[in-house]
């Protein structure tokens, strides 16, 4: 039997769910089911100052929502190459999520890449999906979701 979901939404019922960073403002972080089923993230672009500001994520070629506003700086975009799964994310939130990297490693862990470590402050967090109980590194969902 195959680990690989059959469905686009076998994938998504099969997310991780996380708890909610941040206390004020802003909303769920969700994408429409047409964009997730373009394909596997393959970019990340992000606006950040002292807080993050915009993520923007790309599934294939095509973009997701924007989540957030239009303050803070453009920051160089994470670009995933094709076999390349993001498995961690770190960061750091106060009332608002202020710090994000994000981590991805080839299928069989031998090349990890990780972005720059976008904004800055808050208590420090991390997502990661080998520590979730009863995952193994390499198994399990690849998409994340966060509220």
């Amino acid at each position: 039997m195959s680990d690989k979901p059959k469905t686009v939404e076998d994938a998504i019922l099969e997310s991780v769910v996380t708890h909610t960073v941040g206390t004020n403002g802003g909303s769920d972080f969700a994408e429409d089911i047409h964009v997730l089923k373009s394909g596997a993230i393959s970019k990340i672009e992000v606006r950040s100052g002292a807080e993050i500001d915009n993520i923007l994520v790309y599934y294939g070629d095509v973009p997701g929502k924007h989540h957030g506003g239009s303050k803070g700086s453009p920051r160089t975009p994470f670009a995933i190459p094709r076999g390349y799964d993001i498995y961690r994310i770190e960061g750091r939130a106060g009332e608002r999520v202020d710090q994000l990297r994000f981590v991805a490693k080839t299928a069989d862990g031998s090349q990890v890449i990780s972005s720059e470590l976008f904004g800055g402050g808050g208590s420090p967090f991390t997502f990661d999906e080998s520590k979730r109980a009863g995952a193994s590194p390499n198994s399990g969902p690849k998409r994340w979701s966060y509220r």
